[in-house]
């Protein structure tokens, strides 16, 4: 074990391939929560699912920052694009 190659080593993540990050607030929420993003995006999905696996709600996002109104429960939202996807838990009371 004198000889060790290490290949394809990756040491960080370009900022093009990231996940399409996006922010909700206030989470926990009182009914209405927004939904932004630092960079716009021409094409992608958001999709609001319950804790049973119900489709919520299923948007086209073209701008940011947007406000939706939820009845009290937990959610995950995700979002989608063609860099792919990210999703987040939020709590309205």
């Amino acid at each position: 074990l004198d000889n060790i190659n290490i290949n394809n080593l990756v040491t960080g993540i370009d900022e093009a391939d990231a996940p399409p990050d996006f922010t909700v607030y206030p989470n926990p929420a009182e009914h209405v929560v927004t939904i932004d993003r630092k960079l716009t995006i021409d094409n992608g999905k958001l999709t609001i699912v319950n804790t049973l696996g119900q489709v919520v709600q299923q948007l086209s996002i073209i701008n940011f920052p947007f406000s939706i109104e939820l009845p009290p429960g937990v959610y995950f939202i995700s979002l989608q694009t063609e860099d792919g996807v990210i999703t987040k838990k939020l709590i309205v009371k």
